[in-house]
């Protein structure tokens, strides 16, 4: 028989974001960004008290140069309450400015309750 006996004993995390940090510079030009996922990774378990890395394949068609890009992501999330996301959400948002900026990329992808934006981004889908 289990020993989980009501919801009341599970402590729920209703919200999860996500950074994807690229592995390329300037758009195509590949190095290592582990410093910048475990960064990430450190400053979400401060907020959230953890945070899971996944390692995977990205694909997007530059809007500036119209080529298709395909480089090594990582992916760094975390879960949450609703309320510790939303006082932490603008700091999230800075992070992903700045990773954009040291990257130099076009934008970063963020992903919010399964929600997919593009951070420092003029994209409009056609």
């Amino acid at each position: 028989m289990s020993s989980f006996k009501t919801p009341r004993e599970m402590f729920p995390l209703n919200s999860e974001v996500s950074v994807y940090v690229p592995g390329t510079i300037d758009r195509n030009n590949i190095i290592d960004t582990t410093d910048y996922s475990m960064s990430i990774a450190r400053k979400f378990t401060e907020m959230f008290g953890g945070a899971t890395i996944t390692i995977g394949t990205g694909i997007y068609k530059s809007q500036k140069s119209d080529e298709f890009i395909e480089e090594k992501i990582i992916i760094v999330s975390a879960n949450c309450t609703t309320k510790m996301l939303l006082d932490y959400l603008p700091e999230i948002y800075d992070l992903c400015h700045n990773l954009k900026e040291d990257l130099k990329q076009e934008c970063i992808a963020l992903k919010v309750n399964g929600q997919m934006g593009f951070i420092g981004s003029e994209y409009n889908p056609k």
